[in-house]
């Protein structure tokens, strides 16, 4: 745990140690660095981060990625009443098979 005697913080004068060494050799280290050395361990926490930050870099630069054109956006076919006709039937489905 100590690297260096306690003989070496002690000061030419007299024998007094030197508080100033003391401070810095046994200074406490920041919650934040400390998350953060460990997290820098952790491989897969890592990817993770990668991963999250190019998601919140394309959401902020989204607009200039893909510009919304509204020329498209309104030519572009409406939704199917397919998928609705599709839900309704297996909801009906099961709320007869639950009893309801």
């Amino acid at each position: 745990m100590m690297d260096q005697p306690v003989k070496s913080t002690l000061s030419a004068q007299g024998g007094q140690p030197d508080f100033a060494e003391l401070l810095k050799k046994y200074k406490k280290k920041s919650r934040g660095k400390e998350v953060w050395r460990s997290f820098k361990k952790n491989k897969i926490a890592m990817v993770g981060l990668f991963i999250f930050s190019i998601i919140i870099i394309c959401t902020i630069f989204a607009d200039l990625i893909v510009p919304y054109n509204d020329a498209i956006a309104q030519t572009a076919a409406p939704a199917s009443g397919v998928f609705l006709i599709y839900y309704l039937h297996h909801a009906s489905k099961l709320r007869r098979r639950l009893g309801g």
